[in-house]
């Protein structure tokens, strides 16, 4: 059931690898989107917003030329895409051991990338879990923090509601 005074959001997630994505944009003209996603695509009855995951570990010149090259590809795709909202999400924040904030993490590493955001509405977001310790040689959660889960649905929420469920009437 929904809560009161909250509608239900209408969300489909679709994932696509990033192997996917160096294959739309390498060749000058561009190939398809796979088919399970051109399906909601061509539906020009939905408003689309994308959600980019990387993690924070696996940032280099290469992933920023082709993050950057999928936000140019998409915003030229379709006109209908041009102001389309994207979120990036830095992921496994948790692990990462320095001092910046995501912000200035992707403006440094992600440089390409950050330029290609920083237009309409977009977010660039942090995502951890919380404390992670290794157990037996594997991640295993040992206290979960839901400011990262809170901060994403926020961003989705507004996005598709246009209205800020943390915000006062």
């Amino acid at each position: 059931p929904v809560r009161k005074g909250f509608p239900s959001l209408p969300i489909t997630f679709m994932e696509m690898a990033g192997e996917e994505c160096r294959n739309l944009i390498a060749p000058a003209e561009g190939n398809p989107f796979p088919k399970h996603i051109d399906l909601y695509l061509n539906d020009e009855s939905l408003r689309v917003f994308f959600v980019i995951v990387v993690s924070h570990d696996s940032v280099n010149g290469e992933k920023d030329i082709l993050l950057s090259e999928f936000v140019d590809f998409l915003r030229s795709k379709d006109a209908r895409f041009s102001g389309s909202r994207v979120l990036l999400l830095i992921s496994k924040w948790d692990g990462y051991k320095g001092e910046k904030s995501v912000g200035d993490f992707v403006q440094e590493f992600l440089p390409l990338t950050y330029s290609a955001l920083c237009k309409n509405d977009n977010a660039i977001l942090a995502y951890k879990v919380g404390k992670v310790k290794e157990v037996d040689g594997a991640p295993y959660i040992e206290s979960f923090d839901d400011e990262s889960p809170r901060k994403t649905l926020r961003w989705l929420y507004s996005t598709i509601t246009g209205k800020d469920f943390m915000k006062e009437t």
